[in-house]
């Protein structure tokens, strides 16, 4: 079940590498009526070349999450406006880099494999499942299709979180 975890972990971090890119694009302007704004992204969406039935899927069941926009209100920016490499230096030490060296060794297999399909390298994809789940031990409690859409939604970062929801439309698209 752990390898099944972290295979589709892998694709969810590569699908949304090659979506989102290394910069920020704002499809559509932030805030308004979440409904409106739903709506809108869907049509841009479909426009995009997502498919109907997978757009209709994430945007038909997201609903505006008060958590997540909580969450990024009372943070102040903070990990939201951070690079990753100040975020990482911020939560990386000797104990961390050992957990890595050897999720590495242990599922060598299954990293090489998604390295070479996704072109995302191994060291990545460890450092992303370590950070975001502490090595599949964690789910988190958030709906994320929610909070992405609600995050795309609000005006902090419309940026990072609008080319997410389209990953999470591709997702959707594959199966995951």
């Amino acid at each position: 079940m752990k390898h099944f975890f972290l295979l589709s972990f892998i694709t969810l971090i590569s699908t949304v590498s090659a979506a989102v890119g290394t910069q920020e694009h704002i499809y559509l302007q932030c805030g308004g009526e979440f409904n409106s704004f739903k709506e809108n992204f869907k049509r841009v969406a479909l426009l995009e070349g997502y498919s109907e039935r997978a757009v209709n899927q994430v945007f038909n069941s997201a609903q505006y999450s008060a958590d997540a926009a909580n969450r990024i209100e009372n943070s102040g920016g903070g990990v939201f406006q951070q690079k990753f490499s100040d975020f990482y230096r911020d939560r990386g030490n000797a104990t961390t880099r050992n957990v890595l060296i050897n999720a590495l060794q242990r599922h060598q297999g299954i990293f090489n494999l998604a390295e070479s399909r996704y072109g995302v390298a191994k060291e990545v994809l460890a450092t992303f499942w370590q950070l975001e789940t502490n090595m599949g031990s964690f789910q988190g409690s958030f709906n994320t299709i929610n909070s992405l859409v609600t995050l795309a939604h609000h005006c902090e970062r419309p940026g990072l979180f609008q080319p997410q929801v389209l990953a999470a439309i591709r997702l959707v698209e594959m199966g995951i």
